[in-house]
C-alpha cells in the first residue's frame, strides 16, 4: 500500500472525515497503531519526555532525544504521515538553527513534517523551516498564548471569549505563513469547531473534543499507561493495560516462586 503524505489530513478535510491522530514513540507501538488501520497520522510528541524519559516537564527533552524516538517510529514503516515536535528551545532561538533542526527530524529521522508551537513570536523560524522544504502543523495551546510560560508553568491563561480573537488571529496567521495544519489545545471545543469552520486547512484537537476537523489521542492514556504522569488534562482511557500489566507480573512472580 502507498504511504500516505501529510496531504492527507486536508483530503479528509475536504471529504468532512474527522482525521484522528494518535501519539507514538517506539517501533512496535507503531506497527500496532498502523495495523489498526483506524488512524490517520502519528505524532512523536514531547510528551515523551514524561512518559518515557521520567523528565519532569517535557521542556527537557532534546533534539537528540527526539530524533531517537522518531527514527524508532518510523523504521515500522508505517503507511500513514509520522509528525515530529519540535523540542523546546529548537526554533526559538534563530531561523536557521530551527531550519537546521527541523531538516534534520526529516533527514536523519524520516519523519514527514515537523510540529513547532507558537504564533507570531515564533514566525520566523517557521517560515525558515518552510523554505527548506519541510512541512509544518502548527500548534495554538492555552501557554503559549498566555503568561510565557517556561519550566512547567503558566501564567493566565486565556479561555474567556474575549480571547477568541487574538486565537483566530493567530491561527490565520499560521495558516497564510503556509502551515499544513493547525493543533490547538486547552481551549473550549466550540473554539475548534469555529477554527475548523473558518480556515481551510485542518484544525485537530488536543486534549478531546471531537468539535473540529480531528483529534489527537495520546496513546498512554487511551490504553490506561500513562502511570498518572499527565496530569491536568481531560482523559479518554479506553483500555486498561496498565493493570493487566500489573496483573501479568505479579502471576507470573507466584508461578516462579511456587
Amino acid at each position: 500500500m502507498k504511504k500516505l503524505g501529510l496531504d492527507h489530513l486536508q483530503r479528509l478535510k475536504e471529504r468532512g472525515r474527522k482525521a484522528v491522530i494518535l501519539t507514538a514513540s517506539s517501533y512496535l507501538e507503531a506497527r500496532y497503531i498502523d495495523a489498526s488501520r483506524a488512524v490517520d497520522a502519528l505524532l512523536v510528541s514531547d510528551s515523551i519526555g514524561r512518559l518515557r524519559l521520567g523528565y519532569s516537564s517535557d521542556l527537557s527533552v532534546t533534539l537528540e532525544e527526539m530524533l531517537h524516538h522518531v527514527k524508532s517510529v518510523t523504521r515500522s514503516d508505517p503507511g500513514i504521515p509520522v509528525i515530529a515536535d519540535m523540542p523546546y528551545l529548537t526554533y526559538e532561538t534563530s531561523p536557521m538553527d530551527a531550519a537546521r533542526n527541523a531538516g534534520r527530524l526529516i533527514k536523519e529521522g524520516l519523519a514527514d513534517a515537523v510540529r513547532c508551537e507558537g504564533g507570531a513570536r515564533v514566525i520566523n523560524s517557521i517560515q525558515e523551516i518552510l523554505r527548506a522544504n519541510v512541512a509544518v502543523v502548527g500548534h495554538l495551546s492555552r501557554a503559549s498564548l498566555a503568561v510565557k510560560w517556561r519550566a512547567g508553568i503558566s501564567g493566565p491563561a486565556p479561555h474567556h471569549e474575549k480571547h477568541f480573537p487574538y486565537l483566530m488571529e493567530q491561527a490565520q496567521l499560521l495558516e497564510k505563513t503556509g502551515c499544513a495544519a493547525l493543533v490547538i489545545e486547552g481551549f473550549p471545543a466550540s473554539w475548534g469547531r469555529e477554527l475548523s469552520i473558518n480556515l481551510k486547512i485542518p484544525v485537530i484537537v488536543d486534549r478531546g473534543g471531537f468539535q473540529a476537523d480531528g483529534v489527537i489521542f495520546l496513546t498512554d492514556e487511551l490504553i490506561g499507561m500513562d502511570g498518572g504522569r499527565m496530569t491536568g488534562r481531560p482523559k479518554n482511557t479506553q483500555a486498561t493495560l496498565g493493570a493487566l500489566f500489573l496483573k501479568a507480573i505479579r502471576q507470573a512472580a507466584v508461578q516462579a516462586r511456587r
